[in-house]
Formats: C-alpha cells, sequence, structure tokens
C-alpha cells in the first residue's frame, strides 16, 4: 500500500521509569526513540503517570519531537493516567483537541488525516476491578449520549483490562460477563469493531504477560469504525525496547482520497558498512572503474552510450544491486535472534497443546523477546549518544537535522 498514512498504536508503559528526564531508565527517552524508529504518527500510553512537572521535563527534552497531551487521575496524581504522544515528523499538531471524558482513564483527541478530514480517537486505560471496569464502559457511553456536540470516535484503543473471548487469555477462561457486555454496548453504540481480530479470526496472540504467573492476554486492543475499518491495514502486536509488560498493539489509517506516494529513497542498512564480502566487491569495481575512466580520458573518445558519466551510473548500480544482495543476508545477530524468537512464538501459540504448556513456553520465549528488544534499544541509544557527542556541536547535516524546526 503506497497511500499517505498514520500509523496508530498503543502501549502501557507502566510509568516513568526513573523520573529523572536525564536518567537512562527514564522511559520517555525509549518512547521517543520507539516513535523515531518505527515511524509512530500517534501513540495512546496508558499507565502515563504524567503531572504538568514531568510535561515540562518532556517538552524541555523533546519539544522538536514530540507533542504530549495527558489525563490524569486525580484520586491517584502519581499513577495511572493516560496520554496521546504525536510524532511532529509525520503528523500536524498545531490544530488538536482534546476532551477528558474521564479524568486518567478516558482522554478523545480530536485531530485531521493527511487528507485534512477530521479524526477522532479515544484513548482509554480502564480500571483493573470487574465493577469498575463495568461502570466504565457505561460512563463512557453516557457520555456521548449526552454530549451529542462532541464528535464520537472513529478510533478508540489502550489498555481494556477486558477480553471479548475465551480466545484472548492463556489459560483460556471468558471473562464476566458485566464488564464484556457494557464494552459490547459501547461498540454497538459507537459502531466499532476490533479491528486486529477482524483481520486474525483464529490467531492467538498476547499483549500481556503477567510474569509472576506466565499468563498471557490481548487485553491492548484497538478499535475502529466499521467504515473506517476499509482504510486499515497491516494490523500488528509486536514487542518493543520499552522495559513494560505489555507489547505494542498498531494499525495503520489511510484514506482513498489520500495521495498515493513513493517508497522512498533505498538506504544501506547501517550493519552493511562492516561487511568484508561488499567492500571487497566495492574496493575491486572501484579499482576497475578508475582503469575505465582513465582510459576513456586518454582516448578522448566519448559516446552516447559509453562515457564518463555512464560508467559511472553503472559502477553505482553494481554496487547497489550488490548491497540490496547482501542485506537479504547478512542480518544483525540480535535481529536474526529476534526474528527467530518470534517465529517460534508464534508456532508454540498456534499449535494444539494443553493449556499449561503453551503458558510455559509463551512466558519464557515472551521474556527472551523483551529483554532482547530492550537491549537493542540500549545499544541504538548509546549509538545515538556517541554520534551526538562527535557531530552534535559541529556544523554539519546532523547538527541541521537536530535543529532543524518543526
Amino acid at each position: 500500500n503506497t497511500k499517505a498514512f498514520v500509523k496508530i498504536d498503543g502501549l502501557n508503559i507502566r510509568g516513568n521509569g526513573n523520573v529523572n528526564i536525564n536518567h537512562t531508565d527514564n522511559k520517555w527517552f525509549r518512547v521517543n526513540q520507539t516513535m523515531s524508529e518505527r515511524r509512530l504518527g500517534i501513540l495512546i500510553v496508558g499507565e502515563a503517570h504524567l503531572s504538568d512537572e514531568r510535561l515540562q521535563d518532556i517538552e524541555r527534552v523533546f519539544a522538536r519531537q514530540l507533542k504530549v497531551v495527558f489525563s490524569r487521575d486525580p484520586r491517584t496524581p502519581n499513577a495511572n493516567g493516560v496520554a496521546f504522544v504525536l510524532n511532529k515528523n509525520l503528523v500536524k499538531t498545531d490544530d488538536i483537541k482534546t476532551t477528558e471524558i474521564i479524568p486518567g482513564r478516558a482522554l478523545l483527541l480530536e485531530t485531521k488525516k493527511k487528507n485534512d478530514k477530521p479524526l477522532s480517537i479515544l484513548g482509554v486505560y480502564a480500571p483493573n476491578s470487574a465493577a469498575e471496569n463495568e461502570e466504565f464502559w457505561k460512563e463512557i457511553q453516557a457520555f456521548f449520549e449526552t454530549h451529542r456536540n462532541v464528535r464520537r470516535p472513529d478510533v478508540m484503543g489502550g489498555d481494556t483490562n477486558v477480553v471479548e473471548d475465551a480466545l484472548d487469555r492463556l489459560p483460556a477462561h471468558s471473562d464476566p460477563d458485566g464488564p464484556v457486555s457494557a464494552l459490547d454496548e459501547l461498540k454497538s453504540f459507537l459502531r466499532l469493531t476490533d479491528g486486529w481480530r477482524e483481520t486474525h479470526p483464529t490467531t492467538r496472540a498476547y499483549t500481556y504477560h503477567q510474569v509472576q504467573t506466565g499468563s498471557q492476554s490481548r487485553i491492548d486492543r484497538i478499535y475502529v469504525k466499521r467504515d473506517v475499518f476499509e482504510q486499515t491495514y497491516e494490523w500488528d502486536i509486536s514487542t518493543v525496547g520499552i522495559k513494560t509488560d505489555h507489547r505494542l498493539v498498531s494499525m495503520k489509517l489511510t484514506s482513498e482520497d489520500t495521495p498515493t506516494i513513493g517508497h522512498g529513497r533505498w538506504v544501506w542498512p547501517t550493519h552493511l558498512h562492516k561487511d568484508k564480502d561488499l567492500k571487497k566487491f566495492i574496493h575491486e569495481k572501484g579499482l576497475a572503474l578508475q582503469t575505465e575512466l582513465a582510459a576513456l580520458e586518454r582516448s578522448g573518445n566519448r559516446r552516447n552510450d559509453h562515457n564518463v558519466q555512464t560508467t559511472w551510473k553503472t559502477f553505482k548500480d553494481e554496487i547497489i544491486e550488490k548491497a540490496r544482495e547482501r542485506a537479504k543476508i547478512v542480518i544483525p545477530k540480535i535481529d536474526k535472534e529476534i526474528k527467530e524468537l518470534e517465529a517460534e512464538l508464534d508456532i508454540i501459540l498456534a499449535q494444539d497443546l494443553p493449556d499449561e504448556e503453551r503458558k510455559l513456553s509463551g512466558a519464557i520465549l515472551t521474556e527472551k523477546l523483551a529483554k532482547l528488544h530492550q537491549k537493542r534499544s540500549r545499544d541504538a541509544r548509546e549509538s545515538s549518544e556517541i554520534r551526538n557527542r562527535l557531530y552534535g556541536e559541529t556544523i554539519s547535516r546532523y547538527w541541521s537535522l537536530i535543529n532543524k524546526e518543526r
């Protein structure tokens, strides 16, 4: 799909980590890194644990990259909380509007899609208690019933703390009727559907891993209006490098009248810079190019189909083709391990195994995946810090990029 799109995601980050914004364990550095690397447009954050003071810290450090809006739970100001994080490189942030529906639990964001048509997103962090969870969905429905001037959500996402189907829990079991029915009524009222389940009707996959018991569930979800669902694709559940027991849920949203865009300029993966076979190939081709260019200069014979420019283009085309070929073969060790573990996890969850065996095996693989993603995130941040120390105070392309007005 080459239509212009916005990527909408949801993640429960389980708090700030270290409250010092400059500390390596502060999670907002990881949030910024994840949004940049994965090109997330809008992220719904559960358990944001934000305050005005913490927001000021985030804005001081990430003002050029992120726009953050949040709702705080007045009963537990240092816990709970729901937020939206907007990537300034990918979405407009100057004309957004927010409506607090339930403080710290439900926040409505009104913005615009790529085609400038309105887009309304409801971010939720639902209570864990069954009784409170049931009341939560009823309260949201009552709000929209009585506030007809507020645009109803095109998208609703976040940590719902309830599942609608036993398939979404490991070990499999149904949730209490009260919250399930209340959520179902809200979905019917707002005409929402579970996009991931519509796309993967029989797949077992989970977004929350309870470390103490090994149990897993798909409590983090994104719902969309039924007519909007036709404009979505790439519904996904993935592990990120942020220390949390939840996984990222995501999808891409486009629209029929948005312009078609190209695939962009192909860029060599960074790890190929150290590939000996590729470096040897470029060296040999470079020597041959030098010889051919010297011969052309001596002869003074220039033809339209054979000259310095065509020879140089042939050289570039050959090394790009070789680089593409090597990129499919040479994969960083950590990326290879992650890919293998993800494939193994998919197989385990899909197999017809006893729940306890699936739970144990799934828990082990999920924990390994989380640690690998966190390590990759740490390594990327260290590389970024080194680059910033080397070039951050030097007039260069890198300096221009990090100081560009957004």
